[in-house]
């Protein structure tokens, strides 16, 4: 687990936005540039398939502050939560927390779908993605996938290879 561990790493501190699968890259694109009037975004997907990645890169590349859990939740400007649950319940109380701490906006990653009236987006790891990311392995940190496989999932494509 060390390897795999060590490997996150190195693609969390040298990783750009060329880093990003064509899935990551349509909601970059589209909750950077588009949706600058909404308080909550949800992205949201199964285990593994890249939306930690995607909210390090908002944070990286967009000045957005990252929080990786919502205990850790912290006046900000633009931030991302990481790890959050998607009961509505618990979403809406997170307005008033959001408005406390001084927070317009709120990039909100999550295994499933928040239920309410916020733009809600799934990630989900397709073929062309599974293609780019084994592509950004090799090319930037001299990792190959020698075990071709059809992995669902980032985590079981590395670790079926290392």
């Amino acid at each position: 687990m060390s390897k795999y561990i060590e490997l996150q790493n190195q693609i969390k501190t040298e990783s750009t936005l060329e880093w990003l699968t064509p899935s990551q890259k349509n909601i970059y694109e589209t909750v950077t540039k588009g949706l600058k009037t909404h308080k909550i975004i949800n992205i949201f997907g199964a285990h593994s398939v890249g939306k930690t990645f995607l909210g390090w890169m908002l944070a990286k590349e967009s000045g957005v502050e990252y929080f990786v859990s919502h205990d850790d939740l912290q006046s900000a400007s633009v931030a991302v939560l990481d790890n959050f649950d998607s009961d509505r319940r618990k979403v809406r109380r997170l307005r008033a927390q959001m408005q406390s701490l001084g927070i317009r906006q709120l990039f909100l990653i999550t295994q499933r779908r928040v239920e309410d009236e916020i733009p809600t987006f799934e990630l989900q790891f397709t073929k062309a993605d599974r293609t780019q990311f084994q592509r950004n392995l090799f090319f930037f940190l001299d990792f190959q996938i020698v075990k071709e496989n059809e992995a669902d999932n980032m985590h079981d494509l590395i670790m079926r290879n290392i």
